[in-house]
């Protein structure tokens, strides 16, 4: 895992750059990919490989959003901004626990979506019947020159990759779809695993739990966005009622205190309080 002390993806075409930097880092370091979730701030992975490789992968990942950060919105960024969490799995049962919890972040940081249709991680792969009908063509079809450019590296890629209309590698075709299947078994215990609630406890297992710091005006953009995505309006345009619920949602995604969400909010500190809980 790794947790940016901003936002590290703002746009869709930040989240397409970012599934296919999974893809350039993985096979450069011969990584697995099992399943990944990733959100505005932070990165989730579930891979298989040696500690020291997975530990150049997270490095040559988080160095490629650090290049797309200073050159599309003037952010210097280094390591000292990150929060990287490496954890070994040995237990079958804890790997299907991770899997989850890594899936239904989404949920978790209080978006409006189930976790197979939240389109930036791997959830939508697993035990579904895909008929193949979606526009798209080989990266052989595309010059050297414009592979470069849409993926940032002069390492060639396998070309028989399929790429969509929104220049996306599709994820099915590096993650490791069958054998995270065998592992759950079943859709039905797939499913027990997306719906069961342990995010407290993986979190705090995983470090993930430790202070990352975000300026309020990163906070009150969160805001303006929740508030658009879930009511078509901006934050001043909404009713009271709207308006608690678009805090609400920010403060679970972001863990601020009640305190920073009402300063954020405009909103009284005790309207809040019994909502989110944290002081």
């Amino acid at each position: 895992s790794g947790t940016f002390s901003s936002l590290m993806f703002r746009c869709n075409p930040d989240f397409i750059t970012g599934l296919n930097d999974i893809i350039v880092c993985s096979l450069k370091f011969n990584i697995e990919i099992y399943a990944f979730c990733l959100m505005n701030n932070h990165v989730h992975f579930l891979v298989k490989g040696d500690y020291v490789s997975i530990r150049r992968f997270m490095r040559m990942y988080l160095s490629r959003r650090f290049i797309i950060m200073r050159k599309k919105y003037g952010e210097i960024k280094n390591y000292a901004d990150i929060d990287i969490c490496i954890k070994q799995i040995q237990d079958i049962n804890y790997l299907r626990g991770v899997c989850g919890y890594i899936l239904r972040n989404p949920m978790a940081a209080g978006m409006n979506v189930i976790p197979t249709a939240y389109p930036w991680s791997s959830a939508s792969l697993y035990f579904l019947q895909r008929d193949g009908s979606s526009p798209c063509k080989p990266l052989s079809a595309l010059s050297t020159r414009l592979q470069r450019r849409l993926f940032s590296t002069k390492e060639r890629l396998p070309q028989d990759l399929l790429i969509d209309e929104n220049s996306r590698i599709l994820p099915e075709q590096y993650v490791k779809v069958t054998e995270m299947e065998n592992i759950f078994s079943s859709p039905s215990q797939f499913a027990y695993y997306l719906s069961k609630n342990n995010d407290l406890e993986y979190e705090a297992d995983s470090g993930i739990l430790r202070a990352v710091k975000f300026r309020d005006d990163e906070l009150f953009h969160s805001l303006e966005e929740i508030s658009r995505e879930r009511f078509g309006l901006g934050y001043q345009e909404l009713s009271i009622e709207k308006r608690c619920i678009a805090t609400i949602a920010m403060a679970k995604r972001f863990r601020t205190t009640t305190a920073r969400a009402a300063r954020i909010s405009s909103l009284p500190p005790e309207l809040l309080h019994g909502l989110i809980g944290r002081r």
